[in-house]
């Protein structure tokens, strides 16, 4: 077993690269090795609390993966810098990173959008598929 370094925030290398491996077909299709998720935005992720992992009681790694943030501040919603389309409010839940079963994700995310009062912003990036899926069955 390898030495676990300090961006690892105490997570076995291994236990990253297992969740890694539901972003691998995401990762991809994104152009830039920096807007990938890797380990280390996966660690720094689990540490703060904002990735949410779905697991399957037979299944010995994550069927899927979001991250969940809320906003702590009012903050206009902007395609390209110019646009506003919308506003985020404090309080909002903001989900992003999304990726795995299909079927499990839908049920978090009609969990969180029954039990939140405030608005709940889905991200996707146009390049994955899952989460252009999971984006249409909500609107």
């Amino acid at each position: 077993m390898s030495e676990i370094k300090e961006w690892q925030h105490g997570y076995p290398i291994e236990y990253l690269k297992d969740i890694e491996k539901l972003y691998s077909e995401d990762n991809k299709l994104i152009r830039s090795p920096f807007d990938q998720y890797k380990k280390n935005t996966i660690a720094r992720d689990l540490h703060e609390g904002s990735l949410k992992l779905i697991s399957h009681p037979y299944m010995p790694v994550p069927v899927a993966s979001y991250s969940l943030t809320t906003s702590k501040v009012k903050t206009k919603i902007s395609m390209h810098g110019d646009s506003v389309f919308g506003i985020k409010e404090k309080g909002d839940l903001t989900i992003s990173n999304i990726t795995g079963d299909l079927n499990y994700i839908r049920v978090e995310l009609e969990k969180l959008c029954l039990l939140n009062t405030n608005n709940v912003w889905i991200i996707i990036k146009p390049c994955i598929v899952t989460g252009k899926q999971i984006g249409r069955a909500h609107v």
